[in-house]
């Protein structure tokens, strides 16, 4: 039976794209229900290649890089409020 680990590593890169990871864990504005992250912060190549060694429990990848992941990985939804709030602070 699987047990989730005490920690979970969480890579995610300096991108303002991926700092909704960030922000909604230290901000706790989701309930994380005991979990625990330790945040890796990297260049996305980097956490590429740690993905497909996968060294990461959870971790922001390029859409290129999920075709060989896709036996380790899923790709987890996005609420689409989340979505749009995303993109509008993303991008100009």
């Amino acid at each position: 039976m699987w047990r989730a680990p005490d920690v979970f590593t969480l890579g995610h890169s300096p991108d303002p794209d991926d700092a909704f990871i960030v922000l909604r864990d230290r901000e706790r504005a989701i309930d994380l229900r005991g979990y625990r992250f330790e945040h890796r912060l990297e260049d996305i190549q980097t956490l590429n290649e740690r993905a497909m060694r996968g060294e990461l429990h959870i971790s922001a990848i390029s859409i290129h890089a999920y075709a060989y992941v896709a036996d380790k990985y899923a790709v987890a939804p996005v609420r689409r409020e989340h979505g749009r709030r995303l993109r509008a602070a993303c991008h100009p």
